[in-house]
């Protein structure tokens, strides 16, 4: 079981988009324990189901359909399941996040260098007249 969880860990946490993160997940669970259908909810008013957890915070919920029931074991794997999908998005937020603030730093770096160079020009045509 250890084995297993740690091979869908892997797969989750090499997804680096919120989408993908989702679709791995889902799919992993579809597969492993053969799932009619699985459903992933995001957002803090999901419907019941197993939660999708960052912390202690709920951000989202996994639903699962098969005709036979969950046994203890395979419930476990959901819920583990859920905590590292809450980390994965957690991790593709807080990347994006930086990402975008890297942009931004970037074009205030390159507006400053082009202002500089602006003033440069302009004390050389100062100097010229």
């Amino acid at each position: 079981r250890e084995r297993l969880m740690a091979e869908i860990s892997r797969k989750i946490r090499s997804e680096r988009g919120p989408d993908d993160v989702v679709e791995v997940a889902a799919r992993e669970l579809k597969q492993i324990l053969e799932l009619e259908r699985v459903a992933i909810e995001l957002g803090p008013e999901a419907s019941a189901g197993f939660p999708i957890l960052v912390g202690a915070e709920r951000i989202g919920t996994i639903d699962l359909a098969r005709e036979a029931p969950l046994a203890d074991g395979e419930r476990f794997l959901v819920e583990t399941v859920g905590r590292e999908l809450g980390l994965a998005l957690e991790t593709a937020r807080l990347l994006g996040e930086n990402q975008r603030r890297l942009e931004r730093q970037c074009i205030r770096a390159e507006a400053r260098w082009i202002d500089a160079q602006h003033g440069e020009f302009r004390q050389w045509s100062y100097r010229r007249v």
